[in-house]
């Protein structure tokens, strides 16, 4: 979680005012996702399933829509858990389709029901985490071109922490679901810099569809060849 000072810094680094969406309204963004990581995750992480983890790491929630200014975003994937999964959710569909190799949830299911069914998948749990705090915010290929060199300001580490935390002896399976536009090969080595002392292994989309298409592509192609 980023503090207000951190917060504003990352704004800063890529050029944003931080008044734009301010730290109150990303702090409804997070608290959902610590939400889902200590409801969802932490029950689901265990010393059976533990040993390889997978992690989808997406960009940040999408800026609102025209005419809308409430946040949390509609799309946000945890967002109203407790709702039946829909099409507004098409990050979530396209995440589970690629772990279930096209398979899509069943009609009417309930997205918190869908996370748990990541989760403890039995090729091992699935966690999704946004890489950046800029929820809410459009992001330009600029702004995004900024953020390449500013990584050690905007990536979410006390996220990642609590992710590489579950298990002192798991594999990390990291595979990215971001816009071609995020300098994929500097992400990776600033995480492999960042965490020398852990088994990281990342998977780079095989075809740069864009955040909400990449991540089907991407997890696909590594399902059917049981390396993800």
């Amino acid at each position: 979680m980023f503090s207000i000072t951190d917060y504003n810094t990352a704004l800063n680094a890529i050029g944003l005012n931080p008044t734009l969406v301010g730290h109150p309204n990303y702090l409804k963004y997070e608290k959902l996702w610590q939400r889902y990581f200590k409801t969802i995750v932490l029950p689901n992480i265990t010393s059976e399933n533990c040993s390889k983890i997978r992690v989808v790491l997406c960009e940040s929630c999408p800026a609102l829509p025209s005419g809308t200014t409430a946040h949390p975003h509609p799309k946000y994937i945890f967002n109203n858990l407790h709702l039946p999964i829909s099409s507004t959710d098409v990050y979530l569909f396209q995440i589970y389709k690629g772990i279930k190799c096209g398979g899509v949830p069943p009609k009417g299911s309930i997205k918190q029901d869908v996370l748990i069914e990541l989760v403890t998948d039995p090729k091992g749990p699935v966690i999704i985490l946004d890489l950046f705090p800029f929820h809410g915010i459009k992001l330009t290929t600029t702004k995004r071109c900024k953020i390449n060199l500013h990584l050690s300001s905007v990536i979410a580490v006390n996220n990642l922490h609590l992710i590489l935390e579950l298990c002192e002896s798991a594999t990390f399976n990291f595979a990215f679901a971001t816009p071609p536009t995020i300098d994929l090969v500097k992400v990776e080595c600033f995480m492999r810099n960042l965490y020398a002392t852990k088994s990281l292994t990342f998977f780079r989309p095989t075809v740069n569809g864009g955040q909400g298409r990449s991540p089907y592509h991407n997890l696909l192609c590594n399902h059917v060849n049981a390396r993800f």
